[in-house]
């Protein structure tokens, strides 16, 4: 998954570490699932420390540094940029005292441009946002060595657990097979193509509920 720094892709008050998963964990704690604690990290830590996250973006994709995807706009600019935006939430396992992955996004807003390009030409009504509509899954990543435990579908659940949208949204980069195949088993629903900046591969543009839609005026459900 990834999102010019607008809108496209590829989520500030609370503390880095809040667990505020478990409502019985100690304030300012994060959670554990073994040897991996789950944090909560929002815009001011993240700012403080992009060359972390960065780092560990570069690390997962050595062998595609030459795409586009990876390298123009870098991870850095992109995530200075969404840490900004409302709703941002960074959700990050940790392992041997340093992030083993994360998964990250933010809510779109009427002006975004997240859907810039969708083809086929969309109905005008699914690419409508109005504030808590939709929450864009900008980037979620893995090393090597921690995959194949679960800890990408745990960073999943707990970032959108605690969200107020009614859905989300996802870019999938063509040829990303593993995020393909996990879009398709969780039933997401493949909405056209994109390309989220000039010289990117093409995107499947994905979205999926959150929570039920709102009975429509005058419904007696």
């Amino acid at each position: 998954m990834t999102a010019t720094v607008p809108d496209l892709p590829l989520r500030t008050t609370q503390p880095a570490g809040h667990a505020k998963r478990r409502a019985t964990a100690p304030a300012g704690s994060p959670e554990r699932t073994g040897e991996v604690e789950f944090r909560s990290h929002h815009s001011a830590t993240v700012l403080a420390d992009l060359a972390t996250w960065h780092g560990l973006y570069l690390g997962v994709y050595a062998d595609d540094r030459h795409r586009a995807d990876h390298t123009d706009p870098p991870l850095a600019a992109r995530l200075a940029s969404h840490a900004g935006r409302p709703g941002f939430e960074l959700v990050a396992a940790h392992a041997e005292g340093r992030p083993v992955g994360f998964v990250y996004g933010y809510r779109l807003t009427p002006d975004t441009q997240w859907w810039r390009g969708l083809t086929p030409p969309p109905d005008p009504a699914l690419v409508a946002e109005w504030p808590g509509r939709t929450v864009a899954l900008c980037e979620g990543l893995m090393l090597p060595a921690w995959r194949g435990r679960g800890l990408s579908s745990e960073l999943l659940a707990r970032l959108l657990a605690g969200r107020t949208e009614e859905r989300g949204a996802a870019l999938v980069a063509h040829g990303n097979t593993r995020m393909l195949d996990m879009a398709r088993a969780r039933g997401w629903t493949r909405v056209g193509d994109l390309e989220p900046h000039h010289g990117w591969r093409p995107h499947a543009a994905f979205v999926f509920p959150l929570r039920p839609a709102a009975p429509a005026a005058g419904s007696t459900a």
